[in-house]
């Protein structure tokens, strides 16, 4: 039997740290975790960890948890449906409040049709609110959280878990989505991608992807902060998580400044119309 202590605090510059600690516990067939120290965690990490349970359920190994019931971020797990994806089903504290704008409840994808439309849909809210037609970053942003859903469904080859938040005090808003499938470099190794090449690494393989993010898959793990130098590094010990992660971070407040360019743009193209999905790209 092994004990994870999860840590207070999960972030994008020790989200790979977590998660190799909870790779550090897989080599048991019983795992307790414990939520005891847990205050806050971004969206990445709370799929991430989903996406690992998936994983040790799928090897037969029994998981349970201490000290959730009693932990001060109890209430919000329950809200997002942390506890109801893994199958523990808690009393409600009371009634739940709308949601639309704050955050998004955890969504396993699936294979059902049009989920990838409603599910981005509410994901953009956290975004951008407003929603198309009057807000154009809200459309893009739709458009790129159905992308992921639909490549999570079409490559990884596993159960994914999606989710999004925005933090008032930081303006920030949250985008996440893991998988405890096959990973980026399997995926494209076995679609035969013009991105692959014989003896290419999970690390590699992430780098294809690069963006203003974290990305998990595999060995290798990429963290990219604004402007700054991207970091990147493999987990020791031959540690692997069988599947992706990723995570990507707006300030909610830049975001009104895509509106702007993009209306100074359609103008100096002489597109004085509204925007529409034809030109919202220009």
């Amino acid at each position: 039997m092994v004990e994870i202590r999860l840590p207070a605090y999960v972030f994008e510059p020790n989200l790979a740290g977590y998660v190799a600690k909870l790779l550090d516990g897989s080599q048991s067939g019983s795992i307790i975790m414990d939520f005891e120290a847990v205050r806050f965690y971004i969206p990445a990490a709370i799929v991430a960890t989903l996406a690992q349970i998936g994983n040790w359920q799928q090897n037969g190994q029994e998981i349970s948890f201490r000290n959730h019931t009693t932990n001060p971020v109890c209430g919000y797990l329950q809200r997002i449906d942390f506890f109801r994806k893994v199958g523990l089903e808690l009393p409600e504290p009371g009634r739940r409040h709308n949601e639309t704008g704050r955050f998004v409840p955890i969504e396993q994808i699936s294979r059902r049709k049009g989920e990838a439309a409603s599910i981005s849909s509410r994901m953009a809210e956290c975004i951008s609110p407003g929603g198309w037609p009057n807000n154009d970053a809200c459309q893009l942003a739709q458009y790129a959280c159905a992308e992921v859903i639909n490549n999570c469904k079409q490559h990884a080859n596993g159960t994914g878990f999606v989710s999004a938040q925005y933090a008032l005090r930081r303006d920030t808003a949250w985008v996440s989505i893991a998988d405890c499938g096959r990973g980026i470099c399997a995926s494209f190794e076995e679609n035969r991608s013009p991105h692959h090449f014989l003896g290419m690494t999970d690390l590699e393989a992430i780098q294809e992807t690069l963006g203003y993010m974290v990305i998990i898959s595999g060995s290798g793990w990429w963290y990219q902060d604004g402007n700054k130098r991207p970091l990147a590094g493999t987990f020791h010990n031959g540690l692997r998580f069988c599947g992706t992660i990723c995570s990507v971070a707006f300030k909610r407040s830049n975001v009104a400044d895509y509106n702007a360019m993009g209306q100074q743009a359609r103008t100096a193209l002489g597109l004085t119309g509204e925007a529409t999905p034809g030109n919202l790209f220009l």
